[in-house]
């Protein structure tokens, strides 16, 4: 009996779990997701956040990522960001990098 009164916890456990996972919005903090693209390459980062929603590679020195609803805005009851463009250019030594990531409400 003591045995089933624990499964039950368990399965109770992983339930609140899994729909406190689901109502989260967006996948990351803004913050979070920054920490991570900046300074990395283009196929760093498509690694790292899967496939953008856009692409945007007309100038090949100047690419931009547009990825939707996978960031959220801590400072603002985690208003979700419906974009979160990615933007590339150049660094120093002449690789093409993430410069700066723009979130759109």
């Amino acid at each position: 009996m003591m045995l089933f009164n624990k499964w039950k916890r368990f399965v109770f456990l992983v339930c609140i779990v899994m729909v406190t996972a689901a109502c989260t919005p967006g996948e990351m903090p803004r913050g979070q997701f920054q920490g991570y693209a900046v300074d990395k390459t283009v196929k760093e980062v498509i690694a790292k956040f899967g496939k953008p929603a856009e692409e945007n590679l007309k100038d090949p020195n100047r690419p931009v990522l547009t990825y939707h609803n996978r960031t959220f805005d801590t400072d603002n009851y985690n208003v979700q960001d419906p974009k979160t463009r990615v933007m590339f250019e150049k660094n120093k030594d002449g690789k093409i990098v993430c410069s700066s990531v723009e979130f759109a409400l």
